[in-house]
């Protein structure tokens, strides 16, 4: 700013206190220097009322103002006096770190003295206009001929009709058309095709031509076209063809007819006009000149400044520069006007180049200390420094030429480089020998280390030889390179580095380094070459070493992929080997435990029920019922023993519900408490804000419920049993190390104090029939049905465990996003009751023993029973006329139809129909991939005649029956 050589002042702070450059102490004038820092009220008393507006406007709407050739009458004379004064200025606001205004930049150029030197050139150009009226009267004349030679034309300019038939293409025409185009009247009358017609037709005329008559069968209307044909006298003559297409009803065209006529005179008219107008149009162009040099004639500065001053247009063309431009770069002022200045800035300056003009053209921001490239017109580069300014559309500038500040720089960093570069290569004494190229003589001296490296006598170094007697021991492949570059340094100067071999005395060749720079004399004219030269033989017999090992490598690299991928495919067999045999070794181990419980199990059910037999025979009713409790926990247990394994085998039938399980585990900690028992301690920690998940409650209480148990007896001595809810958010790399899909999970972590497991142990945690209780205490399914739950809930369980410092289990369930309901309702106990009058079940079932059994209870309990043997013969129930208020199959049946594909014909014609599934074996294609739909509920066998009536009345109700749509 303060170096700029336009006026600059900053209006800082609520009172516009003033800071100013000194190119603005010339508007100052008897002000200065008393105006710096003094608030704008006491510096510009006299135009506050004017100026204080406008500053408070730019401070309350943040945005720039602009005045062109605003006149204040000012009070800057010495003694006080006043003058009027004209500016061109912008105000624009300065924000803070923050984002406030803190002060106001004003830039104000004056133009008092070119608005005063317009008015004596308006005064000048009215001298002008007289001469200007003469010429213009003469166009008139002209114009005014050129119209009565138009209607002379147009009386009798007709020379000549045609007919053209475009569906045979044949063109006739009279004898006058036949004379005007050099054709035999005989053929014309005849008829001859478009392309004979047209071949007389001048060459440069013909494709505007036939552009013409497509377009005026193509689209229709008139037609009307001026060409020049030649004539029998070979002379070309200007005739201009009217005619008009005559198209079908349905718009193909059939007919061309026209007239031809003779324009050769109007034309030499219209010529002469243009003449007229072009002699007018020089005369403005001188009267412009005339004003333009006048205008600078009056503006010294503008003249004699040596910085490049120019006014660019809002279209980024030059509208005029100073002669220093011509000075500096070489261009004429005609060849800069009205080009676009971009064309004259280098390629790599130009992303630059345009930010700052979309800056000041259309941001209407000042440039300052902008630097850029402009072409000379010999071809060369110049650096300018620029401060431009935006002003009513255009573009104020002026521009420094720092091109030899730039360029001593540039060698200044080089020469550095350069320093560094021999100094680290003399510490490192690689520096083998020095020389010296004088360009006057061409002489090359040198010194011995050179001259060793080179093979020559150390008898000439000193006394120095041609530059081609000094190369000649270069090896024959690297000499044209090494000539190109010497070249390339010397013509550009800089710094030069260049590998090659050189042959020594020995016979042999080496490689080395040359390193210099041309030195240049105060006229520009290159005078001396010095360097040095660096041993790089060992360095370059490294790399092609190195060169040679990273092919290799690579060679190896291709075979090792194929190699890798052949003892892959054999691992992968081996293993999948392995997988076979240990599979086969787990389906005997769980087909022997499953044989062992259930004999177990039923041993006690046969034995109950076959002493309950004989005590009947012999009239003995005491003990019946220590039998039948027999029987009846042997078949419990063994129904338990049932649920794990399906559980296990993520088979099971789910019933999932949105879950608070915050709410779920505090609902279960008083029994966890009793279950644990008085030696351990049960703490819970939760956090708000707990996400719900979609899961079977009961399976999930039955799961905790089994961790705290588990935990018990890890701890013999007592301890702390925790249980910790979070919400965690696994990405990509988290989920895969958890084997889940990506995404959002709530984790239920169990953690115990107790003796903790081995690795082996936690191998083999989740195996059916492992466990590590004694014979009797555990039948190795609890963890096995905790983590076939939680993977068929989309989940995934995982163990950390130390000897001797305890064990965490944790469950992570999917977040469900939708809400769970403020309440949860407990379920209550549904009187099972009796039937309503009418109401109907159907029973699909393939066993007649329990047909028979579910036939009774119903019909017991008051309901009307339909009994079907297999699949087709309970769909042809469904689809009868029967009133049925419930469906109730087993999922497994005979005759082609399994239960919910039974169900599912039902709900075709009866939508509303309710299903109870009752299976020993949920499979997931039966009941919908282990989900229910709604109104469907399952009861796994073994189950008991209360459960099952209490089951039928929940899901009959008081509803309607479901009956054929």
């Amino acid at each position: 700013m303060f170096d700029s050589p336009f006026p600059i002042c900053l209006w800082s702070g609520p009172h516009y206190a003033l800071i100013y450059n000194d190119a603005y102490r010339r508007i100052l004038a008897a002000k200065h220097p008393a105006a710096l820092g003094l608030p704008g009220a006491v510096v510009w008393a006299e135009i506050w009322e004017e100026l204080q507006p406008q500053f408070d406007g730019v401070r309350a709407r943040g945005e720039p103002v602009y005045h062109e050739d605003a006149p204040f009458v000012m009070a800057r004379l010495e003694g006080g006096g006043t003058e009027t004064a004209w500016f061109n200025y912008s105000l624009s606001p300065l924000r803070d770190e923050d984002g406030s205004i803190a002060a106001v930049l004003n830039i104000t150029p004056e133009t008092s003295s070119r608005v005063l030197l317009q008015r004596r050139l308006d005064q000048e150009q009215a001298a002008l206009a007289l001469s200007e009226d003469r010429l213009r009267s003469q166009v008139a004349v002209a114009k005014t001929d050129a119209e009565r030679v138009q209607l002379t034309l147009a009386a009798g300019a007709i020379i000549g009709t045609w007919f053209w038939n475009l569906s045979t293409d044949q063109f006739t025409v009279d004898e006058a058309f036949a004379t005007a185009f050099g054709l035999d009247p005989a053929l014309g009358r005849e008829g001859i095709p478009l392309a004979q017609i047209v071949a007389t037709v001048h060459p440069d005329d013909q494709a505007g031509l036939a552009a013409a008559i497509n377009h005026a069968i193509s689209k229709g209307g008139r037609y009307a076209h001026q060409y020049r044909v030649r004539r029998r006298n070979g002379r070309y003559h200007w005739l201009e063809a009217n005619g008009h297409v005559e198209h079908s009803p349905d718009g193909t065209p059939l007919r061309f007819p026209g007239v031809l006529i003779d324009v050769e005179e109007r034309r030499a008219v219209e010529a002469e006009r243009e003449h007229a107008i072009a002699a007018l149009r020089e005369l403005n162009a001188d009267l412009e000149r005339k004003v333009l040099e006048r205008s600078f004639a009056r503006g010294r500065t503008w003249q004699v400044s040596p910085d490049l001053l120019v006014v660019i247009g809002g279209n980024g063309c030059f509208e005029s520069v100073n002669p220093a431009w011509t000075a500096t770069l070489g261009w004429s002022e005609k060849e800069l006007t009205q080009s676009d200045f971009l064309r004259f800035v280098h390629p790599q300056d130009l992303v630059n180049t345009q930010k700052a003009w979309a800056d000041a053209s259309e941001r209407r921001l000042p440039v300052l200390h902008f630097r850029n490239r402009y072409r000379h017109k010999d071809g060369g580069w110049r650096w300018l420094a620029w401060v431009a300014v935006p002003d009513e559309g255009k573009v104020y500038g002026s521009a420094r030429d720092v091109t030899l500040e730039v360029e001593q720089a540039i060698i200044l960093k080089e020469s550095q480089q350069t320093n560094k570069h021999v100094q680290a290569a003399l510490a490192a004494g690689a520096i083998i020998g020095t020389w010296n190229w004088n360009f006057e003589d061409d002489f090359f001296t040198f010194d011995e280390g050179f001259a060793f490296a080179f093979g020559h006598d150390l008898s000439s170094a000193q006394t120095g030889l041609p530059i081609d007697a000094v190369l000649v021991h270069v090896h024959p492949e690297d000499r044209p390179g090494l000539n190109a570059a010497i070249a390339q340094t010397i013509e550009r100067g800089g710094a030069y580095a260049r590998q090659y071999r050189v042959r020594r005395a020995d016979g042999n060749y080496y490689w080395i380094e040359a390193n210099g720079r041309v030195e240049f004399d105060a006229a520009g004219k290159s005078t001396n070459f010095p360097g040095f030269i660096i041993d790089v033989d060992e360095r370059v017999s490294l790399e092609a070493e190195r060169d040679r090992a990273t092919a290799e490598l690579r060679t190896l690299s291709n075979t090792l992929e194929t190699r890798i991928a052949t003892r892959t495919a054999e691992l992968m067999q081996a293993e999948e080997s392995l997988r076979q045999s240990q599979k086969m070794e787990a389906v005997g181990q769980l087909t022997g435990g499953l044989a062992h419980d259930f004999n177990n199990l039923l041993t006690a059910v046969t034995g109950g029920l076959e002493i309950l037999a004989a005590k009947v025979a012999k009239g003995e009713y005491g003990k019946l019922d220590r039998y039948i409790a027999m029987a009846q926990t042997g078949a419990n247990r063994a129904a338990a023993l049932t649920q794990r394994l399906l559980a296990f085998s993520r088979r099971q039938t789910l019933a999932p519900i949105p879950t608070d399980v915050d709410r779920l585990i505090a609902s279960m900690e008083e029994m966890i408490d009793h279950t644990l028992g008085p030696e351990f301690e049960v703490k819970v920690v939760s956090i708000p804000g707990l996400w719900p998940v979609l899961v079977d409650a009961p399976q999930l209480e039955n799961a905790l419920l089994n961790l705290g148990i588990n935990a018990r007896d890890a701890m013999p001595d007592g301890g702390l049993l925790t249980i910790e809810t979070s919400n965690e958010r696994l990405d990509a790399r988290a989920a895969a190390d958890q084997d889940l899909p990506e995404g959002e999970y709530v984790s239920i972590c169990v953690t115990d104090t107790g003796i903790g497991m081995p690795p082996e142990v936690i191998a083999r945690v989740f195996d059916p029939f492992f466990t590590t209780k004694p014979i009797g205490q555990g039948t190795g399914l609890g963890l096995s049905m905790i983590y076939g739950f939680v993977r068929q809930s989309g989940g995934q369980v995982r163990i950390y465990s130390e000897v001797g410092k305890g064990t965490t289990m944790c469950l992570y369930l999917p977040r469900y996003l939708g809400d769970v309901a403020a309440t949860e309702q407990e379920a209550g106990n549904v009187d099972a009751g009796k039937a309503l009058p009418g109401e109907t079940i159907l029973v699909v079932e393939d066993e007649i023993a329990i047909r028979q059994l579910v036939a009774d209870v119903l019909s017991d309990a008051g309901y009307r029973v339909l009994e079907a043997p297999n699949g087709p013969a309970g769909v042809k129930l469904l689809q009868s006329e029967e009133r049925i208020d419930l469906l109730i199959t087993d999922v497994g049946l005979p005759g082609g139809l399994n239960g919910r594909q039974v169900a599912d014909a039902g709900r075709v014609v009866r939508p509303a129909l309710k299903v109870l599934f009752v299976t020993g074996y949920a499979a997931n294609a039966a009941v919908g991939a282990g989900h229910l739909d709604e109104g469907m509920q399952v009861l796994t066998k073994p189950f008991n005649i209360a459960e099952l009536e209490m089951r039928i009345r929940e899901m009959i109700g008081n509803e309607s029956a479901a009956l054929p749509s």
